[in-house]
C-alpha cells in the first residue's frame, strides 16, 4: 500500500442515507462554498466515464475542463481498461456481499483520485454523496480503513416523500423526457430500502461511536436552510456565511462538476425550494404502507 500522506490533509464529507432524500441538492449547495468541492456520487465516476456520460456542467467528462485535468493528473485512469478495473475494484469492495479484506488496491485507487480532485479544484474538503445502498454498503467503513479524515452527514427525509419521488419515476428516464413508469413492488422496495439504509447508519453510530456523524433532516433544510447550514458549518468547522448570503438574497447555486446524481444536477442554475407534493397526492394506501417504518419515522420526528 502506498505511504503518501497527502490524503490526510483532505477531508471527506460523506452524505449517507437513502436516495431521493435531497443529497444532490445538499451536495450542490455545499459545493458552492469556496473551500468545498461538491463531488456528487463519486462511487459512480468510473462507470460514468466508461458509459461516456456527462458531468453536471453539461459537458462530457472528456470535454469538461475539470475532469480532463483530473484524468490527465492520473494517467492510470485515462484508459478504458484501467477505468474498467477501477470500477470493478470499487464495486467488489463496496458491495454488501463483499467479504474480501484485502483493501490495498482500493485504498491506493481512491487516495490517488481524491488527491487529484483536491489538487485540481484547489479545495481540501470533498463532498461525496454516494449514500448508503447495497452497492455502497462498505464505502464508509473502507474510507475509514484507508485513513481518510471522514465527516458523515446522515441525511433523512420523510419516507412518504421518498415514496412519492419513486412514483414519479426513474431519474434517468425523466431526464430523458420519458414518462413515469410504475414497476411491480416498487413502493415496497422503496420503503424497505429507506429502512435498511437508515438502519445501516444507525448501526454505525452504535458500533463506531468515534465516527463524526451529523443528522440533517431534508425538511428542516428546505424550510430553514440558513440555520441548517450553520449547524453543518459548526460540524465541519467551516464558516457558512457565504452560502447563507446566497439564500438571503435568493441567488442561484451553480451545478459545479458533480458525478451522477438526479436530474437536478444537470441544471445550469439551481435554486432552493420546498417540495411537499406528496402530502396531497400520495395515495392513502401508500401512506399506510409507510407505517412499517414507524420506529424510524418516530425517531426522526415524522
Amino acid at each position: 500500500m502506498k505511504t503518501d500522506e497527502n490524503h490526510q490533509n483532505i477531508s471527506i464529507v460523506y452524505i449517507a442515507g437513502y436516495g431521493r432524500s435531497g443529497s444532490t441538492l445538499l451536495d450542490t449547495i455545499l459545493g458552492n462554498h469556496p473551500k468545498i468541492f461538491g463531488g456528487g456520487e463519486l462511487t459512480n465516476l468510473f462507470g460514468e466515464l466508461i458509459d461516456n456520460n456527462k458531468c453536471s456542467c453539461q459537458k462530457n467528462y472528456y470535454e469538461c475542463d475539470f475532469w480532463t485535468q483530473v484524468l490527465h493528473n492520473n494517467k492510470q485512469f485515462s484508459s478504458k481498461e484501467n477505468q474498467k478495473k477501477a470500477k470493478q475494484t470499487t464495486l467488489q469492495m463496496e458491495s454488501l456481499t463483499n467479504f474480501n479484506q484485502n483493501i490495498t488496491d482500493y485504498c491506493d485507487l481512491w487516495r490517488e483520485l481524491l488527491k487529484s480532485i483536491s489538487e485540481i479544484s484547489g479545495k481540501k474538503i470533498i463532498v461525496d454523496s454516494s449514500k448508503t445502498n447495497r452497492k455502497t454498503w462498505n464505502r464508509i467503513f473502507l474510507f475509514g480503513k484507508c485513513g481518510f479524515n471522514l465527516k458523515i452527514i446522515h441525511l433523512v427525509r420523510d419516507p412518504r416523500a421518498v415514496m412519492w419521488s419513486v412514483i414519479r419515476g426513474c431519474n434517468k428516464r425523466m431526464e430523458a423526457g420519458a414518462r413515469s413508469t410504475k414497476y411491480p413492488g416498487g413502493m415496497t422496495r422503496g420503503i424497505l430500502g429507506w429502512i435498511v439504509s437508515n438502519m445501516s447508519v444507525e448501526f454505525m453510530k452504535y458500533a463506531f461511536p468515534s465516527l463524526d456523524i451529523l443528522l440533517v433532516k431534508y425538511e428542516d433544510f428546505v424550510v430553514d436552510p440558513q440555520n441548517e447550514l450553520k449547524k453543518i458549518g459548526l460540524f465541519l468547522n467551516v464558516n457558512m456565511e457565504c452560502l447563507c448570503k446566497y439564500i438571503e438574497f435568493d441567488l442561484p447555486f451553480e451545478s459545479g462538476h458533480g458525478v451522477s446524481g438526479n436530474r437536478m444536477r444537470r441544471k445550469t442554475i439551481i435554486r432552493l425550494k420546498k417540495d411537499a407534493e406528496w402530502i396531497d397526492h400520495l395515495p392513502k394506501y401508500l401512506k399506510t404502507l409507510a407505517l412499517i417504518s414507524y420506529p424510524l419515522m418516530k425517531k426522526y420526528g415524522y
